[in-house]
């Protein structure tokens, strides 16, 4: 179905998000246009083209790694699987809360103030 009409799911979710009335159809032939590819012909208009984004390197955005001196600055607070560790922080202190999985019902109460029989 993508070979033959590679719009019909974007087509589709939009019609679904519109009110559902006679006017629904009109609205969608009239002012959604959907272009292949990652160009359109409405730049002139001022807007941009979405062409596929570099992946962001978080260990460049946070300058970590590069200077070996500032990883003690960091800390790992929760590991979601603590045997498949990344190798990026292989030496990095770990600070693993253990009641991050606890239900809230087991929490203690921190700041309530005990009941008083005098007013």
């Amino acid at each position: 179905m993508l070979e033959k009409k590679p719009d019909y799911p974007l087509r589709f979710a939009i019609k679904g998000m519109i009110p559902k009335n006679r006017l629904r159809e009109e609205i969608l032939a009239r002012r959604l246009f959907i272009y292949p590819g990652a160009f359109h012909p409405h730049f002139k208009q001022g807007l941009p083209q979405f062409m596929e984004q570099d992946p962001n390197d978080i260990n460049e955005e946070f300058d970590y790694g590069k200077m070996v001196e500032r990883r003690h600055n960091y800390k790992v607070i929760f590991e979601s699987d603590p045997n498949d560790l990344p190798e990026e922080f292989a030496d990095v202190e770990r600070d693993i809360d253990h009641t991050i999985g606890d239900p809230i019902a087991l929490e203690k109460k921190t700041h309530t103030t005990p009941r008083s029989n005098t007013r």
